[in-house]
């Protein structure tokens, strides 16, 4: 015991430190060290994680018309485009509404009733007034559901989709219904000014 304290005596001189020791019998002892230097509590520091660039919800917004008869697959592809930022309507059949305007519709081929799913799609698009993007999946062949189709342009995907496919698709026909929309009013722009400038002209005349 005698060394150990001398030990811990020269080790507080060199450290210019000061150590008490009181004891009480039967209750224990006491140790203290005067001198020591106080140390801010360092801050506390959230570990580092890698930038994850956030992807850009090109679909974000997009209104779908989702037509299933399957109700679970119906749920389950809703809730993937809703994941996608977009904004969907669904239905087991050919919806009844008449005022729609939709930006992309998706529709099963085989609804189990007398109207296909190409039925549904020439409906809507006839309701809104313009070929709307569409996109058809099917559990048949693909090669019978695209002869059903009639030979018109529209995407077949087989089930099971898989979901980085069909947004692949689905970005592909945005961008590419956008690129028409600005080509078509860009060419009304144009009749547009050609039509004042021949109004302009008789009236000099």
């Amino acid at each position: 015991m005698g060394l150990g304290l001398a030990i811990v005596r020269r080790l507080a001189t060199l450290m210019t430190l000061r150590v008490r020791i009181r004891s009480v019998e039967g209750r224990g002892t006491l140790v203290a060290i005067d001198g020591l230097p106080q140390l801010a509590t360092p801050p506390t520091v959230p570990p580092e994680t890698p930038d994850q660039p956030t992807a850009p919800r090109l679909l974000e917004g997009l209104r779908v018309c989702l037509i299933e008869d399957d109700a679970n697959v119906l749920l389950a592809t809703a809730a993937l485009l809703e994941k996608w930022g977009c904004q969907v309507a669904r239905f087991t059949s050919l919806p009844e509404e008449t005022a729609v305007d939709y930006d992309l519709l998706i529709s099963d081929f085989d609804l189990g009733t007398q109207v296909s799913g190409a039925d549904c799609i020439r409906e809507l698009r006839a309701r809104c007034g313009r070929e709307v993007p569409a996109v058809v999946v099917t559990g048949h062949e693909v090669e019978r559901v695209q002869q059903a189709l009639e030979g018109a342009s529209i995407p077949v995907l087989a089930k099971p989709v898989h979901p980085a496919e069909l947004r692949s698709l689905l970005v592909a026909l945005k961008l590419d219904d956008q690129a028409q929309r600005a080509l078509h009013e860009a060419g009304l722009d144009r009749l547009g000014r050609r039509g004042c400038a021949r109004s302009d002209v008789q009236r000099t005349e």
